[in-house]
């Protein structure tokens, strides 16, 4: 007899030993979890880290893209100094001489004469989307036609034009201008000529219609 009722005792205090033990287990498990957890930014960080780096190595030019800018299209003022580039004074100089306007130079592109006295050498360059115009262009010259734009990176964007008097002909080039600055230069490379092909550089002045689009 006493030995059953000590194996009751003992199988009771089991199962009311039971649930602590349970706890203890539940609670075991919750403090591991919390660890993990906690530790999971310092294990995923470093592959994370490491990924990046793989695909700046891998992808040199991916941050360049993303940085890429706009081509600069709108109507510049030829500047008709010497072969060298202007100053920002120079084409403020320009600017307040000619007092340019969008109006007047598309008078200037469909051969209109525009209102009011001829102050200066006033001619315009129209960049488009799809369109280089200069109201200077003589027949047969390169400076014309239907233009490509490549990337622009710091300022340089490069082009390809094929000249309308020349359609057989591709043209490349360059066009330089700051976001800060009035001064563009526009760079024609390896345009024929009777002495061979030769690099041809062009100044304008940006003015107050910049930015819409011809």
């Amino acid at each position: 007899m006493w030995r059953v009722l000590g194996a009751k005792i003992e199988y009771e205090a089991r199962l009311v030993a039971r649930p602590a033990l349970s706890r203890r287990g539940v609670a075991g498990r919750e403090d591991a979890s919390i660890k993990m957890k906690a530790s999971l930014p310092q294990v995923v960080l470093p592959y994370v880290g490491a990924l990046i780096a793989l695909l700046i190595t891998s992808y040199p030019n991916g941050l360049q893209v993303l940085a890429a800018q706009s081509p600069p299209l709108g109507v510049y003022l030829w500047y008709p100094g010497p072969a060298q580039i202007p100053t920002e004074e120079d084409c403020f100089r320009l600017i307040e001489q000619i007092q340019p306007s969008r109006d007047r130079a598309e008078d200037w592109l469909w051969g209109r004469v525009p209102e009011g006295p001829a102050i200066g050498k006033e001619f315009y360059l129209f960049l488009s989307g799809t369109r280089m115009e200069t109201t200077f262009s003589a027949e047969g010259d390169y400076d014309f036609g239907s233009v490509q734009f490549g990337q622009t990176r710091n300022g340089t964007t490069s082009f390809t034009l094929i000249p309308d008097d020349h359609p057989d002909v591709t043209i490349s080039g360059t066009i330089r201008v700051q976001s800060d600055s009035r001064v563009m230069a526009v760079t024609l490379r390896d345009i024929p000529t009777g002495a061979g092909k030769q690099d041809r550089v062009s100044y304008y002045c940006r003015f107050e219609d910049l930015g819409m689009e011809a």
